[in-house]
């Protein structure tokens, strides 16, 4: 059986053909060719246009100036609420828009830090924000915690610093690709990107 994907417009339009080859099979040597091929392509056309009418209709109703408007208005308002939202939550956090003459202190930077984590609203320890990193398992926290300052100055211009940094990512391009059954085809790729990548990196 083939693998071959063939999608719905071009079914119907062969559907189509075959019916009406079997409705003329006794006279289908009298039917011109050319003919046929451009009632194919009219008929493809003509699918095209009812296919994409919604789409079409609905782009010109939107070039109508008081629609237009009237979306740009929403759009203009949803980022004036995002920003609005994001500014209440930093409101109280000093704002660095210049370069100081004199550093800050450890103990300052630290303590703008403990205000900066408290500025959120949003509480993922709870469950309500999706992705595995936010999981709520203190004891996981900790471990990354202290692993961070291994390879804390890790950077993929300088792959040769940290050559076990190399290590754990090929392991886990593997894993990935065991985790979602990949085949021999997205595992050839993905290595083939991955030797790229360690290419250019050699190069530098």
């Amino acid at each position: 059986m083939s693998n071959e994907i063939v999608s719905f417009k071009d079914f119907v339009l062969k559907h189509a053909l075959v019916k009406y080859l079997k409705l003329n099979v006794a006279s289908i040597h009298n039917i011109s060719w050319i003919k046929l091929y451009g009632i194919y392509h009219l008929l493809k056309h003509g699918f095209d246009i009812v296919v994409n009418s919604g789409y079409y209709f609905k782009y010109t109703v939107k070039q109508i100036p008081y629609v237009k408007n009237k979306i740009q208005a929403k759009r203009n308002k949803i980022i004036s609420d995002l920003k609005k939202e994001f500014d209440n939550q930093t409101n109280h956090i000093v704002a660095y828009d210049y370069l100081k003459d004199n550093g800050t202190s450890s103990k300052d930077i630290i303590s703008l830090f403990k205000k900066m984590e408290k500025s959120g609203t949003i509480d993922y320890k709870n469950g309500y924000v999706s992705g595995a990193i936010y999981s709520n398992n203190n004891d996981l926290d900790i471990l990354l915690n202290t692993l961070f300052p291994y390879f804390n100055k890790t950077n993929p211009l300088h792959t040769n610093m940290y050559p076990c940094i190399r290590k754990m990512e090929k392991e886990c391009i593997s894993i990935m690709i065991q985790l979602f059954n990949g085949d021999t085809m997205y595992s050839k790729n993905g290595k083939r990107m991955y030797i790229c990548y360690d290419s250019i990196i050699q190069w530098r």
